[in-house]
């Protein structure tokens, strides 16, 4: 079997980096910014040094993001993109906001529910690397309440 693979991610990362949001915001052409992060950083004070340090470039944040992500989840933090016309997102932890974001800043792309481009996404371990390509991995966790056909168990 032969096959090429093509998924150009850039990722800053490292000890202050958050100084250079500001930058890499312009660079990009982009205004008007998301944190999103999990409770922890905003309960300890970090989403809003975050927040203050990119100078005005990022204008709203969501925190309301648990271990793997439920698609109730992702629909809000895309409905905070659509409503404050968020035009880049920053993720602020490990594989849960990162998911999240990724998920809800390409729904927010439509007027759609992440529901109708990602079937079951149900994970049920990590995979190292995973949260620098361009895929995300949430659960359905509501899926009684919505009429939804079960997650799988294995």
């Amino acid at each position: 079997m032969n096959w090429d693979y093509l998924q150009p991610v850039k990722i800053h990362f490292g000890k202050g980096r958050v100084k250079e949001i500001k930058e890499i915001a312009r660079e990009l052409g982009c205004e008007r910014g998301l944190l999103v992060a999990g409770p922890f950083f905003f309960k300890s004070g970090f989403a809003e040094k975050v927040i203050k340090e990119s100078e005005g470039m990022i204008v709203a944040s969501f925190g309301d993001v648990s271990p793997n992500p439920d698609v109730v989840e992702v629909d809000a933090c895309a409905e905070v993109i659509r409503q404050k016309n968020i035009g880049f997102v920053v993720a602020l932890g490990g594989g849960s906001p990162m998911d999240c974001a990724k998920a809800a800043a390409s729904v927010a792309l439509t007027p759609d529910s992440i529901r109708k481009y990602h079937g079951t996404g149900v994970t049920r371990s990590g995979w190292t690397g995973r949260y620098t390509g361009s895929f995300s991995l949430f659960s359905k966790t509501v899926v009684n309440s919505l009429n939804m056909e079960e997650p799988p168990t294995t």
